[in-house]
């Protein structure tokens, strides 16, 4: 047999090694949440929770919502204004209300890439580290190990199109979530947030983190402490649509 043939065997056999391992890698993170058969029943979560500053002040509360297969939508709820991020598979929008000013509140189109992004952070909710099977162009690829907040783990890229990418980092052990690094075309590396979940809320069958932290490195920059979390409770998909604004703006301070 010559080398060429030889060196074509070799890779396809490496590929299909590395192929199996990530699905292991994913298998065992799958299952440290739950079963595949509480995962792949889930259709909506809905997230409401605390925002907190690193000095441990609260400045705000958050109420998450996702619906399958892409739907999303965010509202943060600060002293000073109530803001509100949706996209509904094909648009997207975002809704700043003025509590001190209503005049100053208004409605803006969010860009395609924006859109983009947020479709696949939706799927990445609902799917539980399979989002990148269920988008054309998504793939998952195993980067190897790398030792991460004291403990041995593996790093696994999920990317999507556009350029939307999440490395993860999961526990050799147990496969449990270790940490998660998000990134965009163009964003230097060291900028990069780590979010880390800590904590363990269990809803249908189901492990949710009690709070994630977001960190600059070593620095804390923020938490988000969720007091409630509800799976397949039924959201009506027009809450995701464009804002009728006349009925959004408050005419007096609350």
């Amino acid at each position: 047999m010559n080398k060429i043939a030889l060196t074509i065997i070799a890779s396809i056999i490496t590929f299909g090694l590395q192929a199996e391992t990530v699905d292991q890698v994913i298998e065992q993170a799958r299952a440290y949440l739950g079963s595949e058969k509480a995962l792949k029943s889930v259709n909506t979560i809905q997230y409401k929770g605390r925002v907190i500053d690193a000095d441990g002040t609260e400045s705000g509360k958050i109420f998450l919502q996702f619906k399958r297969p892409n739907l999303q939508r965010l509202e943060l709820d600060s002293a000073s204004n109530v803001e509100t991020t949706g996209v509904n598979g094909f648009e997207g929008w975002r809704e700043r209300i003025d509590k001190e000013n209503p005049m100053r509140s208004g409605v803006m189109v969010l860009p395609p890439t924006q859109v983009q992004y947020l479709i696949a952070n939706a799927r990445e909710n609902l799917n539980f580290f399979d989002g990148p099977k269920t988008t054309p162009g998504g793939k998952i690829e195993l980067e190897g190990s790398e030792k991460i907040r004291g403990k041995d783990g593996w790093k696994v890229l999920f990317q999507y199109p556009g350029g939307l990418t999440y490395t993860r980092f999961f526990d050799k052990k147990t496969g449990a979530l270790i940490a998660t690094e998000s990134g965009t075309p163009n964003q230097d590396a060291a900028t990069l947030p780590t979010m880390v979940e800590d904590g363990a809320m269990e809803v249908s069958g189901i492990k949710f983190p009690k709070e994630v932290k977001t960190y600059n490195g070593d620095e804390l920059v923020r938490s988000v402490v969720f007091d409630e979390i509800k799976v397949n409770d039924p959201i009506d998909d027009s809450i995701f649509d464009f804002p009728a604004i006349p009925s959004r703006i408050p005419t007096t301070k609350p």
